[in-house]
């Protein structure tokens, strides 16, 4: 019976489900900027161009990733015995030193999305160009590895990387606005960190430029609440109240360690603007490295009771001990490490809850929304009566010829067919109410030459007109 059998693993198709793991194209900014902050660098450039097909009329997305990071080397790691740039190409070849954001080695997969990869790097007074050569992600759907290959030069004068993706597989409307780059960087890279309320040292600089853009803009780091404001006498529009930061520390019954950092804030609404959108955004989120992973208003609603009340409040929890899906876009829940983490998380929520301010907040918010909806119902009452009385006057002056006149007591009589025998007509009296209807009571009249003096009492351009019988009640 054969054994020490190593089962094989069919590598494009790995390659090619990493790659398609990254649903959103903007993830490749994600990716861009976590690979530059584990290289050190406190300046990072990104810009997205326009390339032409050859042959034909379309043009391709180029993107371009700068920085100042302490670069990659061909020097074999022990560890592993791969290089820094091998690791690069390599599927699940990181083994970068503790604390990296990136740890798997699938981030840099999502440049396979594309036509070709090219990468420029100094460190250790060496430079190193390295290219794809076969278009990435053709070959992967072929069922082939791309190869690439590189040379390496002496060159002391230089620092950092220089990374060019061309023909990246996406539609250009995902990098042309720069409020939309601007909005998904700040809260889903790690430009948008947190980590200065657990007084992380760090920073990093970034310039880039969208499709639409002629010139770069600069980002600052980091993320802020708003300055606290706990006065209600102003609104509870205006309210910011933060709670934390604190580090909670616990253990799995193994003894294993886990550390959750949490910090959030009650926001009135004039404060949401720091979030994307308020159903979408608003509530716990998850987080890794300080940066954002997912939403789980789940263990929010489990403390607070319902869903109305984390619409007011933004938490972060972030927890190293999280384990990470590959494309980094959710929390494994299937470890003690989380369940740990997310008891503390509990703690911290249920702390806030308990709070007599909170209680305040959704006191006075409660009454001001039924206080606003009350004016909202008596001004739509105001409306509707403004409407129907210009209705009335509408109708009432609907002749150019005839001076503006007031409609209340005006009388409109209808005579029906003579009786076949009696030769009588039935009037009927159609008086005006003050929103411009007519109100009808049926009379019998006993002469049937009634109609004829009715009408002589109308003016001869009433006559003349074919206007309706009318007269005016005296009221």
């Amino acid at each position: 019976m054969p054994k020490g059998i190593h089962p094989r693993v069919n590598e494009a198709r790995e390659f090619l489900e990493i790659a398609k793991d990254f649903k959103d194209p903007k993830e490749i900014i994600r990716e861009a900027l976590s690979n530059s902050w584990d290289a050190r660098a406190s300046k990072t450039s990104l810009r997205f161009g326009l390339a032409p097909v050859p042959g034909t009329r379309r043009r391709k997305i180029t993107v371009e990733i700068i920085d100042n990071g302490e670069g990659m080397s061909s020097e074999p790691r022990p560890e592993i015995g791969c290089s820094e740039i091998e690791g690069f190409f390599n599927l699940g070849d990181s083994y970068k030193p503790h604390g990296s954001i990136g740890s798997k080695g699938h981030g840099t997969k999502i440049y396979y999305k594309s036509e070709g990869i090219t990468v420029d790097t100094w460190k250790n007074s060496k430079h190193i160009h390295a290219e794809t050569e076969v278009k990435p992600w053709d070959a992967l759907q072929q069922g082939v590895v791309p190869t690439y290959g590189f040379d390496e030069t002496a060159d002391a004068g230089s620092k950092g990387t220089k990374i060019v993706v061309d023909g990246f597989q996406a539609k250009q409307n995902e990098f042309a606005s720069l409020d939309d780059l601007i909005q998904y960087i700040r809260w889903y890279t790690v430009l948008g960190s947190f980590g200065q309320y657990f007084n992380s040292p760090r920073r990093m600089e970034l310039e880039i430029k969208p499709l639409d853009s002629y010139s770069p803009v600069n980002i600052p780091y980091g993320f802020r609440f708003p300055d606290e404001q706990l006065d209600f006498s102003k609104g509870t529009d205006t309210t910011c109240k933060v709670y934390g930061p604190r580090t909670i520390e616990a253990a799995t019954e193994d003894g294993r360690k886990v550390t959750v950092e949490v910090v959030g804030a009650l926001l009135g609404e004039s404060h949401r603007g720091i979030v994307p959108e308020t159903y979408s955004h608003m509530g716990l989120w998850l987080c890794k490295d300080y940066i954002r992973i997912e939403r789980n208003n789940d263990i929010l609603e489990e403390v607070f009771g319902g869903q109305y009340y984390y619409r007011s409040t933004l938490i972060f929890a972030n927890c190293q001990q999280f384990d990470l899906t590959a494309n980094r876009n959710n929390v494994r829940t299937d470890q003690d490490e989380y369940d740990v983490a997310v008891e503390s998380i509990k703690g911290f929520c249920k702390e806030i809850w308990e709070s007599s301010f909170l209680k305040e907040y959704f006191d006075k918010k409660q009454k001001e929304d039924e206080d606003r909806k009350q004016r909202e119902e008596e001004e739509n009452e105001r409306d509707r009566q403004k409407r129907v009385e210009e209705t009335r006057k509408d109708r009432i002056n609907r002749y150019k010829a005839r001076a503006v006149l007031d409609g209340r007591g005006l009388i409109h009589i209808f005579w029906g067919r003579p009786h076949c025998r009696t030769g009588r007509q039935t009037r009927t009296d159609a008086k005006m109410d003050r929103a411009g209807f007519f109100s009808r009571k049926a009379i019998r009249v006993e002469s049937p030459t009634a109609r004829l003096s009715l009408y002589r009492l109308l003016s001869p351009r009433e006559r003349e007109g074919g206007a309706a019988v009318s007269r005016r009640t005296g009221e």
